[in-house]
């Protein structure tokens, strides 16, 4: 999938959230709108981009049904919770044209750390339930070992996902399937 998101934003080489946002405010503001005018400079608020309050850990072997049905599954557990889901994925989040350069494992764990304290919950994507291809993968199990870091242990909630059940749900404008959802408790 990460293929097409390189298709998509090919012209402004940029991430997909970006150009989205760019996308959604150039058009709000060619709307006519008898009650405002927007300025051209304006920054539109957009109701579907906001700080992230879930970062999603998967491998890119998923196919995509499978981390989107978990991602629809948190949007209706914290919806029913009177919250707003918004996740950092990174086929979306991140620039796909510019992954390219190599970044020093201190950096990259002053990165990542930050990123993670500051979302404050990592969901873990783990599919097949039998045997998760995300624990085949070292990056993924990197990601673990530093979402569980002891300075992190009243900061960062790190939640496992599976999905559980072929039985479908509608739930958020997305069909599903019903997820389990544990709490590792370290």
């Amino acid at each position: 999938y990460c293929q097409h998101i390189k298709k998509l934003t090919q012209d402004l080489q940029c991430a997909f959230v970006d150009m989205a946002t760019t996308l959604q405010q150039q058009e709000l503001k060619q709307q006519p709108d008898s009650q405002s005018a927007i300025s051209p400079t304006a920054v539109v608020p957009n109701p579907w981009a906001a700080p992230a309050t879930n970062f999603i850990s998967h491998t890119w072997s998923y196919a995509f049904e499978v981390p989107f049905e978990i991602m629809c599954n948190i949007a209706q557990e914290q919806h029913n919770q009177g919250k707003q889901a918004y996740f950092w994925f990174d086929v979306f989040s991140n620039n796909q044209h510019a992954v390219t350069h190599v970044v020093d494992t201190e950096t990259l764990s002053q990165l990542f750390g930050s990123s993670v304290l500051a979302i404050g919950r990592v969901d873990l994507v783990l599919s097949p339930w039998k045997s998760p291809l995300a624990l085949q993968r070292s990056w993924c199990i990197w990601e673990i070992i530093s979402s569980l870091k002891p300075e992190y242990a009243d900061k960062v909630e790190l939640q496992l996902h599976t999905i559980k059940s072929k039985q479908a749900y509608s739930t958020v404008g997305c069909s599903v399937q019903l997820a389990q959802s544990y709490r590792l408790c370290v």
